[in-house]
């Protein structure tokens, strides 16, 4: 563009990149170690995909499941995010191979096998700053997987200039790596200086018993995305979240907080979309599944004419899609009775006798239930929930990780519920 108006922002005003070191250019095909911008925590086997103007790059994880470019990501080739073959087994730190990978990972059998290259080490910038960094550092991080949250955290490892940033009272599976340099972590005593509201570490809270009462249907789930103190209220221009009790009958304080990614709730694409039978398809749930093998590579196989109403309940769609969309203090007083009574059950009855209709509920209560139509697909009742592999409740969630990562910690919750009672 030649001409700007007064207010736009023009190229001079942002810092230019640095150049890619002896002039040498990245190639499709190449293969590097990059950490992965959905999983903070883990640095992956990936492709140089396709090389943009101005030396960007698009980068993509190998063993991806789509094929045409949409979880593709965005590095500078001058990103400290991205790191020659071999980077991780030199330092120490865990390689995650490509999905669907066999057998110990090694990078000269892989790219004899892909048939592909390495990006040379002199691609890479390897100027590490003298920043200052130690192991067991306090800082004050941004949550980058929600950015509005500023946390306590703790400098778990330094790598050259990669830090490994572990947040306090969390599981390490929420780490992120992140630059020394990065503009998301502060020093301590920043939040207050500057009047903003600081995360602080999670804490353990002793179970308590659960209220006796019939809890009423929310829109917002207790597992919602925001993963610290359920007490804080956001006063930001989103809408102001407050605690509830869990309609599954876990008392909140044994259910803790958990990070996640938020599902839409009870949206009108989900309710144009549903196909109105009579009864659904009866579908066995596979006894097992491969750590590769997807619920859709299972034959369906229909059940026989034996089996008695009480041993399978019935479960239809249009029951369920009538419930499923119903909205919290609805007037509808079939929905109404409906839920009240999956409510009472989950109150008194044990996670591992609830039918298909109750896991569709406890779906629906958690902000899950555009997954539901694949539960009910793989007859899923409250046993065979708690049976579910990671692989498979990725499977169902349609590779969703943010809906995989909420749905096992619920699922967790729930076996814990079990054993107690």
């Amino acid at each position: 563009m030649d001409k700007y108006d007064p207010d736009d922002v023009t190229p001079d005003m942002f810092e230019k990149k640095k150049e890619p070191p002896h002039g040498a250019k990245f190639q499709e095909g190449m293969k590097l170690e990059a950490i992965d911008p959905l999983n903070l925590s883990a640095i992956c086997v990936a492709t140089v995909m396709k090389v943009l103007k101005n030396n960007y790059l698009m980068i993509g994880i190998d063993g991806s499941i789509a094929q045409n470019g949409t979880d593709w990501f965005n590095y500078h080739s001058t990103s400290p995010c991205i790191f020659p073959v071999g980077f991780c087994e030199v330092n120490g730190i865990e390689l995650t191979p490509p999905r669907g990978y066999k057998g110990q990972f090694k990078w000269f059998e892989y790219l004899r096998q892909t048939k592909s290259s390495a990006a040379p080490v002199k691609l890479f910038d390897k100027e590490i700053p003298k920043h200052g960094f130690k192991p067991a550092n306090k800082v004050e991080a941004v949550d980058l997987m929600e950015p509005r949250l500023i946390c306590v955290a703790t400098v778990s490892r330094v790598v050259g200039r990669l830090l490994r940033i572990h947040f306090d009272g969390w599981e390490v599976t929420y780490d992120q790596w992140v630059d020394c340099e990065t503009a998301d972590l502060y020093p301590v005593g920043w939040c207050e200086v500057m009047n903003y509201g600081l995360e602080g570490p999670r804490v353990k809270i002793e179970p308590i018993s659960p209220v006796p009462v019939v809890p009423k249907l929310v829109k917002e789930s207790p597992f919602s995305k925001k993963r610290k103190g359920k007490t804080q209220i956001y006063k930001g221009p989103r809408k102001k979240r407050k605690p509830k009790l869990s309609p599954t009958g876990l008392p909140l304080g044994e259910l803790g907080n958990i990070k996640t990614e938020s599902n839409s709730s009870f949206s009108s694409q989900f309710e144009s979309t549903i196909k109105v039978k009579t009864e659904v398809e009866d579908v066995d749930f596979p006894p097992s599944l491969s750590p590769h093998q997807s619920f859709s590579e299972e034959k369906s196989i229909r059940s026989g004419s034996n089996d008695s109403p009480s041993s399978k309940p019935s479960v239809t769609k249009t029951a369920l899609s009538n419930l499923l969309m119903s909205k919290s203090g609805g007037t509808n007083p079939v929905d109404s009775t409906k839920s009240s009574q999956l409510a009472q059950r989950h109150l008194t009855i044990p996670p591992d006798q609830w039918t298909v209709s109750d896991v569709c509920y406890f779906l629906k209560v958690n902000d899950c239930a555009s997954f539901w139509e694949s539960f009910v697909r793989s007859k899923v009742d409250g046993k065979k929930l708690l049976e579910l592999t990671k692989d498979q409740i990725s499977s169902l969630t349609g590779m969703k990780i943010g809906a995989s990562i909420k749905m096992t910690e619920m699922i967790q919750q729930l076996k814990t519920r079990a054993q107690k009672s």
